[in-house]
């Protein structure tokens, strides 16, 4: 039969999004985005999500009154979000990623497409497909492959 490659479907304010290939750190990334209405152009490895210039805003529904209380869902188009870089300092202790921030690691024996992961606290995260991770969390300390990490923050209408 072959090996057979699953994607994963997350649904956005009514709409459904691929967010990538099930179990992949890049997916688990993707789908919070997307549950945070931002996602990103494909990239082919982990760490080259650290090259992107910017995510994008999906498109969120907007719904105005028509008569007999019927509503009609109108797109906005979508919109540049900015990513603000963090590049690691490893002799600065005081500069931390922030909750929801995406950690980005370089290629190295143990991971060689690189991993990214989402801080929920200044010194943990939650991740997916790492051989150290321990049921999607772990404690993390800056290491050498770690190559930064980025702050995508949508707008708030």
């Amino acid at each position: 039969m072959g090996n057979r490659v699953s994607y994963n479907q997350v649904c956005f304010d009514g709409q459904w999004y691929t967010s990538g290939i099930k179990w992949e750190c890049v997916e688990f990334v993707r789908r919070y985005l997307i549950l945070q209405g931002v996602t990103f152009d494909s990239i082919e490895h982990a760490y080259d999500i650290w090259n992107l210039t910017h995510f994008w805003a999906l498109p969120a529904k907007q719904y105005t009154e028509l008569p007999a209380k019927q509503y009609t869902v109108l797109p906005t188009l979508s919109r540049i979000v900015p990513i603000k870089i963090h590049h690691t300092l490893k002799n600065d202790f005081h500069a931390r990623p922030k909750k929801g921030d995406i950690l980005v690691w370089g290629p190295s024996e143990l991971m060689p497409d690189g991993h990214v992961a989402i801080a929920i606290s200044p010194t943990v995260l939650i991740e997916q497909n790492h051989p150290l991770s321990n049921n999607g969390y772990r404690q993390f300390t800056i290491t050498d492959d770690l190559i930064g990490w980025m702050s995508p923050r949508r707008a708030q209408a």
